[in-house]
C-alpha cells in the first residue's frame, strides 16, 4: 500500500526500449517497467504538496529527475543515484513550485524552486549555486517566460497574495 503523489509516463532509460513510469510518493522515487517491474527505488525527503519534473540539466543528454518535497534532490534517472540534495529545506507547509528551463538566457538550464510560498531560489542547473533568492510570506506561485519579442531574457511572473509582480533576473522590479 503506497500513497502516490505524482506519477510520469516517460523514456528516462535509454537501455530499455519504450517509456517508464516514475512515481513519487511516500518518501520513494521509483521507476518501474511498463510489467511494472521495479528498475530502482530511491528515498528522497518529502511532503504532502509536492513537484516534479524531468530535464537534462547537464546538456549531455542523460535526464535527471528533479523532485522539490522537503528538500529539493536531483537524481539520475538512469541509475537512481542522488546527484543532489539542497541545503535549503520547507517545511512542508505551503506548495513547492518548481521550473526547470534557462530561465536567465546564459545557455544553461536553471531550477526555480518555491518553497513553502515563502523563498523563491533559482539554482544553476549545473554547479547548483544559488543564482536568485526572494524571501516573502505570501509568494503563491511563480513561472519563468520571455513575456516580450525584443528580449531573449525571461522574466520571472509571480503570483503574490497582494498583488501580481514581475521580477526580471537583471534586478528590475515591474508591477
Amino acid at each position: 500500500d503506497h500513497s502516490v503523489s505524482h506519477l510520469m509516463i516517460k523514456d528516462v532509460l535509454p537501455a530499455m526500449a519504450g517509456n517508464e513510469i516514475i512515481v513519487l510518493g511516500d518518501g520513494h522515487l521509483r521507476v518501474y517497467d511498463t510489467q511494472f517491474h521495479m528498475i530502482w527505488d530511491t528515498m528522497v525527503s518529502t511532503c504532502d504538496d509536492m513537484s516534479m519534473c524531468i530535464s537534462n540539466l547537464q546538456g549531455d543528454g542523460s535526464l535527471e529527475i528533479i523532485v522539490l518535497g522537503q528538500r529539493l534532490t536531483i537524481v539520475d534517472a538512469a541509475t537512481g543515484i542522488v546527484d543532489y540534495v539542497s541545503e535549503e529545506t520547507s517545511d512542508c507547509t505551503g506548495f513547492a513550485s518548481l521550473v526547470v528551463q534557462d530561465i536567465d538566457a546564459d545557455g544553461t538550464m536553471e531550477i526555480g524552486a518555491l518553497f513553502d510560498h515563502q523563498k523563491l531560489v533559482i539554482f544553476d542547473g549545473q554547479t547548483m549555486d544559488q543564482e536568485f533568492i526572494l524571501t516573502d510570506e505570501n509568494l503563491k506561485s511563480f513561472t519563468a517566460a520571455t513575456l516580450s519579442h525584443e528580449s531573449s531574457v525571461p522574466s520571472i511572473l509571480l503570483i503574490h497574495a497582494d498583488y501580481p509582480h514581475i521580477i526580471v533576473l537583471d534586478g528590475e522590479t515591474r508591477i
